[in-house]
This record gives structure tokens, sequence and C-alpha cells, in this order.
């Protein structure tokens, strides 16, 4: 009697601690957070998160979109004062050489350029500078608005010079 009490506890633990991992796992929860510049991101943002969360059904998400004014101080100041930053930050391209000095961009920024790999030929060089810090790339421009040069032929035929065929030419 003794031992079948004892067999069917030990069979009851092992059912337990077994059943535990067949168990379905609770979804991850995962907080992602954005400060940018301009309303027309997070309005973008937010447009796309059932896509997103499509394609991450085991994740439970909560988002913390922020419109932040003067974003790229507004996040340097954070930095420098040890509080926690964004996940993501849109800031415009005229604050990412403050994210150069003293090197807080290798520092404290995803390097993409691994990440961005073979698609980096997809966009003019002049782009990718733009955040490029000790020749890595630690954001992307996000406009990348369509654009165009006219020239006057004349002037290329009078002093002889060839058209530029390439943007970098």
């Amino acid at each position: 009697m003794k031992k079948t009490k004892a067999f069917i506890i030990l069979m009851l633990c092992a059912a337990l601690i077994l059943g535990s991992g067949l168990v379905s796992h609770a979804q991850e929860e995962v907080t992602l957070s954005a400060w940018t510049h301009d309303q027309l991101y997070l309005d973008y943002f937010n447009s796309r998160l059932g896509e997103w969360e499509a394609m991450h059904p085991d994740v439970t998400f909560t988002y913390d979109f922020r419109d932040v004014e003067q974003t790229g101080t507004a996040v340097l100041t954070a930095m420098a004062a040890g509080e926690e930053i964004p996940d993501l930050i849109g800031i415009e391209q005229g604050d990412f050489p403050n994210f150069m000095r003293d090197g807080v961009a290798a520092e404290r920024l995803l390097n993409l350029t691994d990440r961005i790999g073979d698609r980096r030929a997809e966009y003019a060089e002049g782009r990718w500078a733009l955040y490029s810090y000790d020749g890595d790339i630690y954001a992307i421009e996000s406009s990348l608005t369509a654009s165009v040069y006219y020239y006057q032929p004349a002037i290329f035929e009078e002093y002889g010079i060839d058209v530029p065929a390439t943007w970098e030419e």
C-alpha cells in the first residue's frame, strides 16, 4: 500500500513537472517606445500596428510612442542623466552630429551597418553619410523623398563637359 501511494505521488509529481513544460507558454510581453519630433511618424507607426502584431503573434506589445519637441536634445539629455532612452528615436539630420561628439553614437546607438548589408547600394551614399560615424551607420534617412536635378545642355556643351549620369558624379 505504501509503495502504491509513493508511486502515485511520484507519478503526480512527474506529471506536474512534465505538464508544466507542456502547458502553452504565456505570451512574451514587450514594450516598444519611440520619441520623434513629428506626429506624422507616430501616425504611420500606429497605422501599421496590426501588421506588426500579425508578424509576431507570440508577443503582447505595449506601445509608448511620444511626440517630443527637440527629440535629439531630449535623448542626449536623458543619456547624460542616466535615464532610459526610447527604443526608436526620430531625429532630424542636423541633430546627428551631436551624437557623434565623444563617440556617443558608437557607445549608445545600434550599429546598423551589417543589418543594412547589400541594401546599402540601393541608396545614394550621401544619404548614408548623414548618419555615419567612424565608417559605421547608426540611422537611416526616413524621408528619402524623390529628388531630381535639372541642367542646361547648352552650358555643358559650351564648356565640353559631359552631363553627370549619377548622383555621385
